[in-house]
This record gives structure tokens, C-alpha cells and sequence, in this order.
């Protein structure tokens, strides 16, 4: 600091203290900071600039203490703000580091999400979930109504194929005995009631089959339901390559047209004496599809039937050679759509 007689009078201390007292703003302040500005003092910091300055004047004299006056905490904080504003309408050093910490982070984000996206494959809906959220309520032709009064005989919308006679009795549908053929070693013998129109492969249909039993089913008798991509041979009602569902040795069962058997998804076992009603459930639509027994789902998944041409729905009764056990009838068979 530059030094003059004036700076270093006991006015000019007096001056300095009494500007320490009224604080930033005031006539006293600006008149010592003119002072000291006038004499050459470099410094931004003004407060700074009137402390150094009783500190020298200060030195080798006694102490004077200085304590703010009325009106001090008021100045500084309005010199304070009004510094802020003659800085510019700047925004604070935290906030900055704030938005540029946020902005870094928001960047990571999206990158991940990019990097995510291009390497996780798109969600295949469930076509099981499909199949199952259809409501099959529009009926494909007249069901087949067996046990309804007066009916005797098969209606038109259905057809009798194979070597197993079908006959209508007053409690359903039921195959007729047959006897042995020389020469012919075949265990079972097949009688089929089919739909005489066929379904495209890409009509989603439901067909939902009673049976009834008046004794434990035996393997005298195997009900089935099935589903073909193929003509069926109509001398022996059976066709090449099917999806059936059948009730064999009293549990029920699925063999894909690869004759595979997939194990059941729950176990549907038909035991005792007594009737038994057996209603059964093939959902199914161009590639996939989902059986019940009962209340109990067996199987879901890809049937493995051809996704192109003609379906042929229907219900067949294999009946063993020579063994005139029967129990197990046709109640009802009817194909819905959605």
C-alpha cells in the first residue's frame, strides 16, 4: 500500500473504523475505500482493502477493537447481492457442476438403453397366451347332440367312417362289437364320427367332447379326439398324421403326428364305478394348441400339424378285437370359433 501523511493520520483510523462499523454501502465506507483508491491501493476485495488498512495503521499502537455497527449485516449482504448482479445474471458454480453431473448421467443412461435394445431381441408375444385370451363362442355347424331326445341317427353336418360300426343309443353315441378277420393280426379296429366340413389351417376352433362312462373305463375301448392334417381312409377312419388326445387305461393323454407322447402337465385319472362325465377341450389355431380334461389342462405348445390346407376334426373309438366290453359313449361334440 502506498503511504501518505493523510493515510496514516489518526482521522483516516478513524475513518476505517467507523466505515468497519456501518458496513458496505454506507457514505462512511465508500468514502474510505475512495481514499484508499485515490492513493493508488490495488484489490478487488474492498472489505479486504479497509482491513489491511487499520491493520498497518494499527501496528505499534494500542488496540482498537472494532465491532459492527447498526445496520452492518444489512449492508454486507445487500453490497453482497448488488456484487452479483454488476457480475452478471451468472449461474452458481454448484448448479453448474449439478446439471453437468446430470447431464453425464442421463447420457450413460441412454446409452445402456441403446446398447440394450440393439442387443436384446425383440419379446415374442406367447402364443400360448393368445390362444388361451380367445372366447370360442360362435358355433361351426350344428353340434352333435346325442343324448338330446329323439335324435337316432347322425345328422349331415357329421359322417360314420371306419371298420367299427357306431351305433345311437338312449345314453350317447357307442361302438358296436366286432369280431376277428383271418389273417388279420390288428389289436384295434377303428370307428370314427367326423365333421363333414373341413377347417383351414388358419381358422382358430375349439372342439369340446363329452363322454360318459357307466363302469372304470378299460382299454376294451379308447375314446379320442383328433385333430388332422390329412384326409382321413375312410374304410379305416384313421388318417396319417394327427394330433390326438385319447383316455387310455383310465388317464388321459396327447400323442403328437410324430407319435410322440409329451407327459402330462397335470395327471387325469378316471377310476371307479359309476358314471363319469369327461369333457374335453382341444383349443387350437394355425400353430399352437391347448388341451383339457375337465378342469385340469394336460398340454399347451405347438401341435405339429401342417400351418397350410384343410383340418378335419372329429371323434373315434378304437375298439379291441373280439372283446365286447364297452362303457364309454359319445355324449356331445361340437366345434366353436371365436
Amino acid at each position: 500500500m502506498a503511504e501518505t501523511t493523510d493515510l496514516e493520520s489518526e482521522q483516516f483510523m478513524s475513518l476505517l473504523t467507523d466505515a468497519l462499523r456501518a458496513g458496505p454501502g454506507s457514505p462512511e465506507w465508500h468514502q474510505a475505500v475512495g481514499k484508499l483508491r485515490t492513493s493508488g491501493v490495488k484489490g478487488a476485495d474492498e472489505m479486504q482493502l479497509l482491513i489491511r488498512a487499520r491493520e498497518d495503521l494499527e501496528s505499534g499502537k494500542e488496540y482498537r477493537t472494532v465491532k459492527a455497527g447498526a445496520g452492518f449485516t444489512r449492508n454486507l449482504m445487500t453490497a453482497l447481492e448488488d456484487e452479483g448482479q454488476t457480475k452478471g445474471k451468472g449461474i452458481p458454480s454448484a448448479n453448474i457442476v449439478a446439471l453437468v453431473a446430470g447431464a453425464v448421467i442421463l447420457a450413460v443412461v441412454v446409452v445402456v438403453a441403446v446398447v440394450l435394445f440393439r442387443s436384446t431381441p425383440p419379446a415374442v408375444p406367447n402364443k400360448v397366451e393368445q390362444l388361451q385370451g380367445l372366447y370360442f363362442v360362435n358355433a361351426m355347424g350344428a353340434p352333435a347332440d346325442f343324448e338330446a331326445t329323439g335324435v337316432t341317427e347322425v345328422g349331415p353336418e357329421w359322417k360314420v367312417t371306419g371298420e367299427v360300426p357306431l351305433k345311437v343309443v338312449t345314453k350317447g353315441l357307442r361302438p358296436q362289437s366286432i369280431q376277428a378277420i383271418p389273417d388279420d393280426k390288428r389289436e384295434y379296429r377303428a370307428g370314427t364320427l367326423v365333421k363333414a366340413e373341413s377347417i383351414p389351417a388358419d381358422q382358430a376352433a375349439m372342439v369340446e367332447v363329452t363322454f360318459k362312462t357307466n363302469r372304470p373305463p378299460t382299454d376294451a375301448v379308447i375314446p379320442q379326439v383328433f385333430v388332422s392334417d390329412a384326409p382321413l381312409d375312410e374304410a379305416k377312419g384313421t388318417s396319417s398324421h394327427e394330433f390326438v388326445w385319447l383316455l387310455k387305461g383310465g388317464q388321459a393323454q396327447v400323442v403328437k403326428p410324430d407319435m410322440a407322447v409329451p407327459p402330462p402337465m397335470a395327471k387325469v385319472e378316471v377310476k371307479g364305478s359309476g358314471v363319469h362325465t369327461i369333457v374335453v377341450k382341444v383349443r387350437l389355431n394355425k400353430d399352437t394348441v391347448i388341451v383339457e380334461t375337465g378342469d385340469k389342462r394336460i398340454y399347451e405348445g405347438a401341435h405339429d400339424l401342417a400351418q397350410t390346407g384343410p383340418r378335419y376334426v372329429g371323434v373315434r373309438f378304437l375298439k379291441k378285437v373280439g372283446d365286447g366290453t364297452d362303457g364309454v359313449y359319445l355324449s356331445s361334440v361340437k366345434v366353436l370359433k371365436p
